[in-house]
């Protein structure tokens, strides 16, 4: 530890200055809504997307689905991942005319302060969504799965465990969620029936304003 190899060092345990950025995001939720022209009567919701093309396109097609089996309007924002090496074009087609998106590339900045859900597959960007207190769902396809288990050893997402973000999985035998499933729990999420916010606020509590210039300036008064 950084204890064991600097005996003399000061540690400052008074947050991450990364992640507190997270907590006060550039735009507010009122912003994020009127920059993307989404009004108060429509759900919001917010896809990141990793860089598996099959996996993004399963996530995006059922997704999709399961917002029009919803009695109420919506919006989706699709956010592909910087590293995606495909463009728009290869997810539009999943999509009818008439289907409220807005695909763009590494916008989870901007879209997810004024998201009612969140639904992503094990993405590091959902920790924008818990900071604010947004739902998150995670859509776990069995590929999906399968890959979550490759690259860290389970199967089981870290912050669902904590009770922080939701999660659909595919039952016994089958490769994907239930359609039905889905949309029960997005509209659980949407409607507050399932609250996560109180095991977001205990998991990450809002730090106090000024820790990064606090730290910053701790740093440079030591000897």
């Amino acid at each position: 530890t950084v204890r064991t190899a600097y005996p003399g060092a000061i540690i400052i345990n008074e947050g991450n200055p990364d992640d507190e950025k997270n907590f006060r995001p550039k735009l507010t939720r009122e912003a994020s809504r009127q920059k993307f022209g989404v009004g108060d009567g429509t759900a919001m919701v917010v896809a990141p997307l990793g860089k598996d093309l099959r996996i993004n396109r399963l996530h995006l097609g059922c997704t999709g689905n399961a917002l029009e089996g919803l009695d109420r309007p919506f919006a989706l924002f699709v956010s592909l991942h910087r590293d995606d090496p495909n463009n728009m074009a290869a997810y539009q087609d999943l999509f009818p005319e008439s289907f409220p998106v807005t695909i763009g590339r590494a916008i989870t900045e901007e879209v997810i302060p004024g998201a009612d859900l969140v639904v992503a597959s094990a993405s590091g960007e959902s920790k924008r969504a818990s900071r604010l207190r947004i739902p998150v769902l995670n859509y776990f396809t069995e590929e999906a799965l399968a890959r979550l288990e490759k690259s860290t050893g389970s199967r089981e997402w870290p912050e669902v465990i904590r009770g922080c973000e939701a999660e659909v999985r595919p039952p016994r035998g089958h490769a994907f969620p239930l359609r039905e499933d889905l949309i029960t729990m997005m509209g659980a999420l949407l409607e507050g029936a399932v609250d996560l916010r109180p095991r977001q606020a205990e998991a990450y509590p809002t730090p106090k304003p000024g820790i990064a210039g606090r730290i910053a300036a701790e740093l440079l008064a030591l000897p």
